[in-house]
């Protein structure tokens, strides 16, 4: 009987601990998700501002003309993105060849999102 009196105090204190572990341990994982949120939030806003300042800065310029590629003589008649042509020149209204600087940040936007995609699917491999 002493045995079973002193099994069930170092139990309890052994219950203790581990709870007191088991709290630190999610108070310590919700800090860390706070700041990674935060991170991510002035992150995506300093993304965001910087896209505006970049759209606005080249607003009438194209990123890339591919007007030298074709044939001088019937330059407005030709047109290499035809269905697209207005949608990726955006900003720039002059441009029939030409991607403006609108349709390249979702562009690169989205070979970013790739590169990043495949970088992680290489890393969950290895491990």
């Amino acid at each position: 009987m002493d045995n079973f009196a002193k099994y069930a105090l170092v139990d309890r204190k052994i219950n203790k601990l581990i709870d007191k572990l088991k709290e630190n341990k999610s108070s310590t994982q919700s800090e860390r998700m706070k700041i990674t949120m935060y991170i991510n939030v002035v992150f995506t806003i300093f993304t965001i501002l910087l896209s505006l300042i970049l759209i606005w800065s080249n607003y009438s310029k194209p990123v890339i003309d591919f007007s030298s590629l074709l044939d001088k003589s019937n330059m407005n008649e030709q047109s290499i993105f035809f269905p697209l042509n207005k949608m990726l020149s955006f900003p720039n209204k002059t441009g029939n060849n030409s991607i403006g600087v609108t349709a390249w940040l979702l562009i690169v936007n989205r070979f970013i999102d790739i590169i990043i995609n495949k970088i992680n699917s290489i890393k969950l491999l290895k491990n």
